[in-house]
């Protein structure tokens, strides 16, 4: 049995907001630095030999505020959290494939694929935990 005080707690709106803040933070940091400095942006597309470099940087731009937009507002989120981890397998397979790499620079890439799939995961989590509340408000219940 749950204790009272920590059943509060997970049923708190406070601390609701604050896992679809926090479990989106990887992403909208990023964005928003990429959209303060859209040079460095495409600066990252170009080091990664993509092109062309002005739009996947606006895209990536896109994906990462709008999808977490979605899951913070508590609005569509599973298509902001499906947004974002889209982005993230192609943040793996071209940016990170680790099984294309030797050394150091494959050890750190597979561990980096290891914490996107984590990520992904968590996103998941939010969309379901989302559905969930959203029935229970609708007295749906589960």
């Amino acid at each position: 049995m749950t204790p009272t005080w920590v059943k509060s707690i997970l049923e708190s709106e406070i601390v609701w907001f604050l896992a679809r803040l926090l479990g989106t933070f990887f992403y909208w940091f990023a964005g928003i630095g990429f959209l303060l400095d859209f040079e460095s942006a495409k600066g990252a597309v170009t080091s990664f030999g993509m092109q062309p470099v002005a739009l996947i940087a606006g895209l990536t731009i896109f994906v990462q505020l709008g999808g977490s937009a979605l899951v913070i507002i508590d609005r569509f989120v599973w298509l902001g959290a499906g947004m974002l981890s889209v982005f993230t397998v192609l943040s793996v397979v071209f940016v990170h494939n680790w099984w294309i790499m030797e050394g150091a620079m494959r050890q750190q890439n597979f561990i980096t694929a290891q914490e996107h799939l984590t990520v992904m995961g968590g996103l998941l989590a939010i969309s379901i935990l989302s559905h969930i509340r959203r029935e229970w408000k609708n007295g749906g219940g589960y």
